[in-house]
């Protein structure tokens, strides 16, 4: 199987928007946690159907925001 000049190989990224549970391990935080930032407006989400999805930049830029 090749792979074309501008596709990279599936699996080898990692995805631009991360589920709750995807989102708590790269945070290293309990889920109730996260759903507090979440309400408090300080970690930003996305709302795709009933899902509840989060931006790495999001969680980029709340970690920028903590050393700041």
């Amino acid at each position: 199987m090749s792979v074309r000049q501008n596709e990279r190989p599936r699996g080898r990224e990692s995805p631009r928007l991360l589920s709750i549970k995807q989102a708590v391990f790269e945070l290293g935080i309990g889920r109730s946690a996260l759903y507090e930032l979440i309400s408090a407006g300080t970690l930003k989400t996305i709302k795709i159907g009933r899902r509840r999805l989060i931006a790495r930049e999001a969680i980029e830029e709340f970690i920028a925001g903590l050393s700041a």
